[in-house]
């Protein structure tokens, strides 16, 4: 793994850990998804040689703090911003995996002259589970604190592409995060924001994705107008492991094109 020096830092009494490569006031900025850390971003070394970069462990995740508290996108983005204060960034392009994209979502809308870009990583706009019933709500809790059901749902994130060295991988790190977080940051009472119509961020975007997550919603184009897809058939939820390469290429491509190196 290439992911540079581990650091810490505070936000509400909490610790956040990060890791930090490179010097400057912008950054690629890494953000794991539900259950995971920063330590499945470790095949991304290649844009940490090339970009400063910056890989985030969300509260309850990795190494930082893991408090019985509620998990909000808002809670999540407010941590990251910590993160950018401690190390005077003054830009960065985020790159989230799954829930890390309505995270990173979230914190353009809180800190919009923070973010350059986001490329969201097989992600979504919205969580629907934000908008579960009460009584629905309360039957997901229930599933997602079975370690059985919790294991069958990470086993079917891979492909014949996700290697038994992966797999391994992301199934020992999403199993060290506390049942409490994997149950409440998919699950919290705490909603999103909701979207004015005038709320447009005219920013290059992207979104590589599988097929399953293709489909997107069209108020996801509305607020992110530039917003470009890159579908990649065949790979499972953890593309970026899978095919680290094409993957690396394929984000340096877009940074170059749109001159956010």
């Amino acid at each position: 793994m290439e992911m540079g020096v581990m650091k810490r830092t505070s936000y509400q009494d909490l610790n956040i850990a990060y890791y930090t490569s490179g010097s400057g006031r912008k950054a690629l900025v890494f953000i794991h998804g539900w259950s995971c850390s920063s330590v499945l971003w470790g095949r991304q070394g290649a844009l940490s040689r090339q970009h400063r970069a910056i890989f985030i462990d969300l509260p309850g995740h990795g190494k930082s703090s893991a408090p019985q508290t509620e998990y909000s996108h808002e809670f999540f983005a407010r941590a990251i911003k910590t993160v950018l204060e401690n190390e005077d960034l003054a830009q960065c392009v985020l790159v989230a995996h799954s829930l890390g994209g309505p995270i990173a979502t979230m914190l353009l809308r809180l800190y919009p002259s923070t973010v350059a870009s986001i490329v969201y990583v097989d992600s979504f706009f919205i969580n629907s589970e934000n908008y579960l019933p009460e009584v629905d709500r309360k039957k997901l809790v229930e599933r997602l604190r079975d370690d059985e059901y919790f294991e069958a749902k990470i086993e079917g994130f891979g492909t014949d592409r996700t290697t038994a060295e992966m797999r391994a991988a992301i199934r020992s790190t999403m199993l060290r995060t506390k049942t409490h977080v994997r149950v409440n940051a998919i699950t919290t009472n705490f909603l999103p924001h909701a979207w004015r119509w005038e709320d447009v961020y005219d920013i290059p975007d992207l979104l590589i994705t599988t097929p399953r997550l293709a489909k997107i919603d069209q108020q996801w184009l509305h607020h992110l107008p530039l917003l470009k897809i890159s579908v990649w058939e065949g790979h499972g939820h953890f593309l970026f492991m899978e095919d680290c390469d094409r993957f690396n290429a394929e984000v340096q491509e877009f940074l170059e094109k749109h001159s956010l190196g």
